[in-house]
């Protein structure tokens, strides 16, 4: 008879599926299992009931729980389900990309209690409510696995399909640049002074350098701005200008083409006005010093050549030369002749005859000591300013002769000279020669060489042009004028734009333009520019419109008047208005007179016409050849059977 010594009681609460039946083998836990529990032996009674109130022994491993179902019965808690829908798995970006991330999330058994979106291990957002979404912003190039995970109300998860998306680096985009100087169709004179400018930026990146070209020749590059360039020198020629941009990324952008043209200077071809007045200043057995009156000449005298018995002996700066090495008791004859910088020269003046004093003639033979420590005091862009120690003399030194080259360019009394009309950027070479009473000369003194200053760029532009305004108009032309800029060198000239097109280019401030349209709407504007190509904006727009097409002049009948001109119902003198009085065949025949009356019966003009004259013509002058002020007038035409009155408007 064998001995019970164990006694192992398994058992099966609860079956989701089905009633359980009791197996012939060994439990196993299965998917159906809700709980399990058994005991080691023990002492005292083994039973134990289905809420596991065993009297005696010890559970082990248990219960053991499944899905979350208590011991002893329930349902098994169901799993969310959790949808990425957004971006779609393969989407692309662009960075600095925007990706909007959405989720749709259910529970079959309860609810959902939040959604989480996550960038592989990294949590980009919760979100707690319907909809789930999340825009998930600045994201940098890179390939990314997108996923959403939904948590239930009972601890339970799910998580979706992963969506792979890649964002790409932007494409580079290139930069801008814009020439804003010359404008287009800007005029100079050779040899010409050309300030190009322009502006650049990049949209994603920087700016690296600036060209300018004229046409396929490179003339500069900036790498920083401003980007400017003044071309210098540019001789007679139409040219081709434009700037390129490149960025960071080397991409490459080209400004509009701007056309300049460069015009030959007008031959000087008038030579300077004749010296007159020439006279001598004082003598010496060697020495003669003589002077006269300046010439003028349209451009500028360049200086004096001075002729000896009909020969050139030298060239003077100056209205006064020192011919020295002269024999004594010798006469001379003088003449000077005026020349300017293209060579022109004038005729010779009248000649002036000088006779040396006779050897021994004086009794001071010793000149002056040579002038020393000649320096520079001070140049600018036209002038030399130098001063030089005084010389002395057993007599007295009475002047000094500076010379500029080989030419006097002074005579002076003093220590000091200033050299006007000067090159800016020039180098100049001075001696000093000192003179007494007696013609006796000093020797030259040490050079001075100085240079002018060269001239600073001018980046200043004039000011904008005002009170644009309509001055006169016809069926096919518009008279405008302007009020004059201002500029801190001077304004060279204005550019006249019709409808943003450059239809003229000149220093006065007005302009008439022909050949328009009748009937026909313009808008203009203007633009001052200086020397060195700064332009000011463009002025504020006028608006004008040409007059209604002519229509060919009516025969007038027998004593029929009629008065026109002017334009838009006025009389304006100042831009050539008239009045225009015209007759009839009949009333021609004999003679006609025009009484013209201010409003208060002042008589302010009378006008005639013999018989034969179909008409007379009143420019708004007064009879003392002044002008009549604005306002209205009378014009009593009167003649054979003809007894007529108008009234006319005159506004200046």
């Amino acid at each position: 008879m064998g001995v019970i010594d164990e006694l192992r009681i398994s058992n099966v609460a609860r079956y989701t599926g089905a009633t359980y039946t009791v197996p012939s083998a060994a439990f196993t836990v299965d998917a159906n299992t809700l709980g399990l529990w058994h005991f080691d032996e023990g002492t005292g009674t083994t039973a134990a009931d289905a809420t596991a109130h065993g009297s005696a022994g010890t559970l082990l491993n248990g219960p053991v729980w499944v899905a979350g179902c208590p011991f002893g019965g329930g349902s098994v808690n169901q799993p969310p389900v959790v949808n990425l829908t957004s971006p779609v798995n393969g989407s692309t970006y662009t960075a600095l990309a925007t990706v909007p991330l959405a989720a749709t999330a259910s529970d079959p058994d309860g609810n959902i209690v939040r959604v989480e979106f996550w960038r592989g291990t990294t949590m980009l957002n919760a979100d707690s409510d319907s909809p789930y979404a999340y825009s998930w912003t600045g994201v940098a190039a890179g390939s990314y696995a997108l996923r959403a995970v939904a948590y239930d109300n009972q601890g339970a998860t799910s998580t979706s399909t992963a969506s792979n998306i890649t964002v790409s680096a932007p494409a580079n985009q290139p930069p801008s640049v814009n020439l804003t100087s010359p404008v287009n169709g800007s005029t100079y004179t050779a040899p010409a002074n050309i300030t190009l400018t322009a502006t650049a930026s990049d949209p994603d990146g920087t700016v690296a350098a600036v060209r300018f070209y004229r046409g396929t020749t490179l003339l500069n590059v900036g790498s920083a701005a401003p980007y400017t360039y003044t071309w210098t020198g540019v001789s007679s020629g139409t040219y081709s200008l434009y700037a390129t941009a490149t960025d960071n990324q080397g991409a490459v952008s080209t400004s509009s083409v701007v056309t300049v043209t460069v015009y030959a200077p007008a031959p000087d071809t008038t030579p300077p006005s004749v010296p007159t007045n020439l006279a001598l200043v004082s003598k010496s057995s060697v020495a003669a010093l003589i002077s006269w009156t300046a010439s003028t000449d349209n451009v500028g005298v360049a200086g004096y050549r001075v002729y000896r018995n009909g020969v050139a002996v030298g060239t003077a700066a100056a209205v006064m030369y020192l011919d020295i090495g002269l024999t004594p008791a010798t006469t001379y004859q003088y003449t000077v002749a005026a020349y300017d910088a293209a060579g022109n020269q004038s005729a010779q003046s009248a000649p002036l005859s000088v006779v040396t004093d006779p050897p021994g003639g004086t009794s001071d033979t010793t000149p002056p000591s040579v002038p020393q420590n000649l320096r520079l005091v001070a140049r600018t862009t036209g002038s030399i300013s130098m001063a030089w120690d005084a010389s002395t003399d057993n007599v007295g030194v009475t002047g000094y002769s500076v010379f500029r080259g080989t030419a006097m360019a002074a005579f002076v009394t003093g220590t000091s000279y200033t050299d006007t009309g000067l090159a800016p950027g020039t180098t100049y070479v001075y001696t000093v020669t000192a003179v007494d009473a007696a013609l006796n000369y000093s020797g030259a003194s040490l050079p001075l060489i100085a240079a002018t200053e060269a001239l600073a760029q001018d980046t200043t532009p004039p000011s904008v042009p005002q009170n644009l305004r309509l001055v006169t108009r016809t069926s096919s032309t518009v008279g405008i004028a302007w009020d004059a800029s201002t500029d801190n060198v001077g304004v060279a000239g204005y550019l006249v734009y019709r409808d943003g097109v450059v239809v003229h280019t000149g220093a006065g401030t007005s302009y008439t333009d022909t050949g328009l349209s009748p009937g026909s709407t313009y808008t203009y504007r203007v633009s001052a520019y200086d020397a060195a190509g700064n332009q000011s904006a463009q002025s504020a727009p006028l608006t004008a419109v040409t007059s209604a097409a002519d229509a060919p002049p009516q025969e007038l009948g027998s004593g029929e008047v009629r008065v026109s001109g002017g334009t838009g119902g006025y009389i304006n003198p100042r831009a050539g208005d008239r009045v225009r009085v015209e007759f009839g065949r009949v009333v021609s025949a004999g003679e006609m007179t025009v009484r013209v009356y201010s409003l208060s019966g002042a008589l302010v003009r009378t006008l005639t016409a013999a018989g034969g004259v179909s008409r007379v013509e009143w420019d708004a002058a007064a009879e003392d050849g002044g002008e009549v002020p604005s306002g209205i007038y009378i014009l009593h035409v009167k003649g054979p059977a003809l007894d007529r009155r108008f009234r006319v408007a005159v506004v200046r």
